[in-house]
Order: structure tokens, then sequence, then C-alpha cells
């Protein structure tokens, strides 16, 4: 085995440990490391579990045995060492002390605070570093994260479930499950992978979702709203139930109030007439707010929306077997192009899909070229 190749199995370790902390780290990317010494044995592994917790680097010493030394040992991480004072402190610092012999990591931290220091501390304390093994893979991983600094707006993911004729509910509006168990569970693991979630003033009233995380383990989002005239009924469960933030995105100040009282939301008055219209108005106050994530669930209109101002990055869309049609509400019509993926899902299907012209996937194909291809094995991270 050449080294490139050691170098390339013990990323893939980091990347499968990084996994491990995907519904808990949000803002923070996910991080795994793995301490292999110079005997080619694997000394310690970690990864960041939780924000504000230890980073990968610090978990996988602590695990280190007493008195172990690094002489010779190279550590491997998925994401460049911080070189920031944040809520735990630098771990290029630490690496720095203990004096591996090499650090190879899969990418580049995008992050202002660290964007190569990290690497610059290592190598100013003697240490050898490598970048670039499996990057394409560590980029797709940590795409919510990394695409909010390469576009200077949250990720945003699409997901929608429709009938095999292509509708997304029927023409009244009544209530049906287009999808099983298995589907439901997934649109679940995506809330948890998201920090927020956005549905239109349709879907609020005629579905009166909850946007929880409730079948799925991990927090639920920030729950978002696009209601022009704040005209929703205050019985909804959005507004009654005890789940996270509730933002209310409204039109001018003196939007009308609320037909029934309620509390436990937040009131944020944008302007719509703006570049990229209500998704642009949501985007940039998202990012003000350090939210670098956001999965629009519907309806028809918002996915409409975010589709025509271009503001999207990634599409995950649910199929089942039924049919609505001829007078359903018909699917967005998103120029997808192939799926990234499929998975199968008992009688229904989730294919995810890029989008093709703006957003993180064109800029990670234009950086790794044909690398990008085979990166899309992270993409349930």
């Amino acid at each position: 085995m050449t080294e490139l190749d050691k170098d390339a199995h013990y990323l893939r370790r980091t990347l499968t440990l990084a996994a491990c902390g995907a519904a808990a780290v949000a803002p923070n990317p996910v991080v795994g490391c793995v301490i292999v010494g110079a005997a080619g044995n694997i000394l310690a592994e970690g990864y960041h579990r939780r924000y504000g917790g230890p980073h990968a680097e610090v978990e996988a010493v602590q695990t280190l045995a007493p008195g172990q030394s690094l002489a010779g040992a190279t550590v491997y991480v998925s994401l460049e060492p911080c070189a920031h004072q944040g809520k735990t402190p630098p771990c290029a610092d630490l690496l720095a002390r203990l004096q591996p012999a090499r650090v190879v990591a899969a990418v580049q931290d995008p992050n202002p605070l660290v964007a190569g220091q990290g690497f610059a501390r290592l190598r100013q304390a003697g240490l050898a570093v490598q970048v670039g093994p499996l990057s394409a893979q560590a980029l797709v991983q940590n795409r919510r994260f990394i695409g909010r600094f390469w576009q200077g707006r949250p990720f945003v993911t699409l997901k929608w479930a429709q009938t095999a004729d292509g509708y997304l509910a029927r023409a009244d509006y009544t209530s049906q499950w287009i999808t099983g168990p298995q589907a439901r569970m997934q649109a679940h693991r995506l809330r948890a992978r998201h920090q927020a979630i956005a549905v239109g003033y349709r879907t609020a009233l005629h579905d009166d979702p909850r946007l929880d995380t409730r079948l799925w383990p991990g927090p639920s989002p920030v729950r978002i709203v696009v209601d022009p005239h704040r005209a929703l009924p205050g019985h909804l469960q959005l507004f009654t139930d005890d789940g996270p933030t509730l933002h209310l995105y409204t039109g001018a100040e003196d939007a009308l109030p609320f037909s029934t009282p309620c509390q436990g939301y937040q009131a944020i008055s944008v302007n719509p007439g703006g570049p990229g219209g209500w998704p642009g108005a949501v985007l940039r106050t998202m990012h003000r707010a350090n939210l670098h994530s956001l999965l629009v669930e519907g309806g028809a209109g918002l996915l409409n929306a975010f589709q025509q101002a271009n503001l999207w990055d990634e599409a995950a869309v649910f199929t089942g077997p039924c049919l609505f049609g001829p007078d359903g509400v018909a699917a967005p019509k998103v120029a997808l192009g192939a799926p990234l993926t499929t998975l199968p899902l008992g009688p229904d299907t989730l294919s995810v899909f890029g989008n093709p012209t703006l957003g993180f996937w064109p800029s990670l194909t234009a950086n790794q070229g044909p690398a990008a291809l085979g990166a899309v094995e992270h993409l349930l991270d």
C-alpha cells in the first residue's frame, strides 16, 4: 500500500467518525480524527460530538494511553485544525505541542477565522502538513457548513414528497400521506441535518405541521413560516406546541395581527421587493443570525419561489406510488437533471439532486473536477 493509499484509508475513517456527530454540532462542521502510530497502529480516535464540546482532535488525544508519545505518528483529520479561540482552545496549538511527525487533513476550513491559519501554525511548529486526499468527499460531507462561506448565504435544500404522477396534494388540500413510514423517517433525518426549516402560509394553514424531528434523533430546526400578511390563526400547532423557535416572516411592519392571540414566535419584517424576493430576504436574515442551512419543505409556492430565484443547492424528492391527478397541486417544475443518488425506501424512493447552475455543486465540480462525482457517498450524512 502506497503512502497515498494509507492516507486515503485513514481519512476515510475520519469521515465515518465525523458523521456520528451530524445531528448535534451545527453551526460547527462535523469533524473526525484518527491518530496513527509510526508502526501503522491506530493509537486513538475521536469526533466532534456536540456544539460547544471538545473538537475531534481533543476527543482523540483524550483517549491516548497515559504517557503515549506521538513521535513519528500521523494525525489524520477530516477538516483543517482550528486556529482560533472559540468555545474551545485552538486545536492547531494542541497538535503543535504534542509534536506528531505529520498532520494530514482532507480539506482546508473556509471559515475566515481559520482558512489556512491552522496549517500555518503546524508548519511553524515543524510538523509536516499534507492537504487534499478525499477532499471532495470531505467537502460534500460538510457542504452545509462550507457552502455558507463559499456563497455568502445559507445552504438551501428543497424537499417535497410527490405522487407517481407528479402532485404534492389534492386540489382541495385534504391531507393524505403520499409516502410511507421509511420515507417519513428520512424526511425527519433531513430536518435534523438542517438548522432551519421553512414552509409557506398555505402549508402552515392546511397541513398544520409541527416541523420537528420526532421520528429521528437530533435537535429540531428553527421553524420559519413565510406569512406575508401575518394572518395565520394562532391555534396552529406551530404556535401552541413546545417546539423550537418560530420565526414568522412578514411584509410591512404594520402587518395585520394574528386572528387568534398566541405567543412563542418572533415576527421578522422584511422587504420582499429586494434581491431574490422572499427567498432572498429569508436567506439574508438567516445569514446574519449565523444559521447556515435551510430545508424548504413547501408548499408549492415557496418551493417555486426559491427555484425561480435560483437560490437553492440541493433538492430531496420523495416519490410515492399513489396517484392524485389530474386535478391535484402540481409538484415544483425544477430543472433537476440526473439525480446524484437514489435511495429506495420500501414502496417509495428518495432522489437527491444538485443545482446544476448556481450554488455548492457547480463550485465543487469547478474545484474538484471528476473527483466530485465520487463524493456522493456522504450525501446522507
